[in-house]
């Protein structure tokens, strides 16, 4: 989301403000989506959601900002516990 803010100020004040917010909210739309279909136990859905927080998480990489590498590693850990508390209901449902 920080390179749809980024790209958005080259846009200039008043379209690149509207172009961020449409673009932010796409993102988090993806994100509710995915949290949707990992609610109904769909273990797809934990696979491709944490390839893209993985993805989103490279950015961070690039500057020296270590809380959010940090912050994006202990989310990705999270995920894929819940990925694995996916499959052990599937298996047992």
């Amino acid at each position: 989301m920080q390179i749809f803010d980024g790209l958005a100020q080259g846009f200039g004040s008043g379209a690149g403000l509207a172009v961020a917010v449409v673009l932010d909210l796409l993102a988090a739309a993806v994100f509710v989506f995915f949290g949707v279909f990992a609610n109904k136990r769909h273990t797809w859905s934990f696979i491709v959601g944490m390839a893209l927080y993985a993805l989103d998480g490279l950015i961070f990489l690039i500057g020296p900002d270590w809380l959010g590498v940090g912050f994006h590693a202990f989310v990705l850990f999270c995920l894929f516990r819940g990925f694995k508390a996916c499959r052990a209901l599937n298996a047992v449902s």
